[in-house]
């Protein structure tokens, strides 16, 4: 059998195994690869970063489990940020009733990180409050932009002490009112709700997007038509955010001469945000790198199988 013959006979079960073992193998060296974030993922970073420190932050996290490769890196750098900013927010969703569930198991991961690291976690009532699921995505943006207190309703958290408190109750959370009163709106998600949130909130307060790459292509208009002050897409957002919050972003005008890596926003003149320091590169470093061998992959079949169609072709002619 020819060289050819045995190319084209591969069995397809056996390219799925190869795929299996690279992308496998691939999840463990602690490579890393160069970058320059997208300006989308950049802008998103500065905004999030530029919160002011007495509002609040909403977090509408309506993923689940099926886009977990993604979304959860993206979640989970958002939450190192926020809570090393010691930033405020209240977590909701809409999209699934599986979301609450998958967004508080990557708190509990982050706060296992921090006290690990010898710092506070992050609790309910004291640091952010879980509002939990909201059905109607429609009905709760219109709610949200007249009464946020009436979207959200009594619900109630469980605080350090074991007790049962309204989420008014925290002093940080008791003056708010509309959707004014918080600094952003950020929106984690796999689905569409993110166009429910322009419908209903455009304008009313800064939106924020970090969506799976599937869905990425059509959001792409809303951050250019300045819908959203910032967007992170897929994994290869994922990268971006661990990769800013490693090295730092400065603006193209600032006089401090820019690190080999760290990140230099056109957008931004004058900003100066430094490296958090902490684990910052984690999903989206060992996940990108397994894509890059999976993409490595799948040129190489394409090349091969081209070359045996090729050569099969020619064997043909000089028969």
């Amino acid at each position: 059998m020819s060289l050819a013959q045995r190319l084209s006979s591969i069995n397809s079960q056996f390219l799925y195994l190869a795929l299996i073992v690279v992308t496998t193998i691939f999840l463990f060296p602690q490579i890393k690869i160069p970058n320059k974030p997208d300006q989308a993922a950049i802008d998103l970073y500065v905004a999030v970063s530029q919160i002011p420190a007495d509002k609040p932050l909403l977090i509408q996290s309506d993923w689940t489990n099926s886009s977990r490769g993604e979304s959860s890196g993206q979640f989970e750098a958002l939450m190192r940020i926020l809570m090393r900013r010691g930033q405020k927010f209240v977590l909701y969703s809409v999209g699934d009733p599986q979301a609450p569930q998958v967004a508080r198991n990557v708190i509990a991961i982050i706060n296992k990180e921090r006290v690990d690291a010898g710092q506070q976690p992050y609790l309910p009532l004291r640091d952010y409050v879980d509002v939990g699921f909201l059905p109607n995505a429609e009905g709760v943006g219109q709610a949200m932009k007249a009464n946020i207190r009436r979207a959200f309703g009594d619900k109630t958290n469980r605080g350090a002490d074991g007790q049962e408190r309204t989420i008014w109750s925290t002093p940080w959370l008791a003056q708010s009112k509309s959707v004014k009163d918080f600094g952003m709106l950020i929106n984690i998600t796999a689905s569409s709700t993110i166009d429910v949130l322009i419908e209903r909130l455009g304008g009313e307060v800064p939106l924020g997007l970090l969506c799976t790459g599937v869905i990425g292509p059509q959001m792409i208009p809303f951050y250019n038509g300045k819908q959203l002050v910032g967007l992170s897409i897929g994994l290869k957002g994922v990268y971006d955010l661990e990769w800013m919050m490693e090295h730092g972003v400065r603006g193209a005008q600032t006089r401090e001469v820019a690190g080999p890596d760290e990140v230099v926003s056109a957008n931004h003149p004058d900003i100066k945000i430094p490296k958090l320091e902490g684990k910052n590169l984690d999903r989206g470093s060992k996940y990108y790198l397994s894509l890059h061998a999976a993409l490595a992959l799948m040129i190489i079949c394409v090349i091969l199988g081209n070359l045996t169609l090729i050569g099969a072709r020619l064997k043909g002619r000089k028969a």
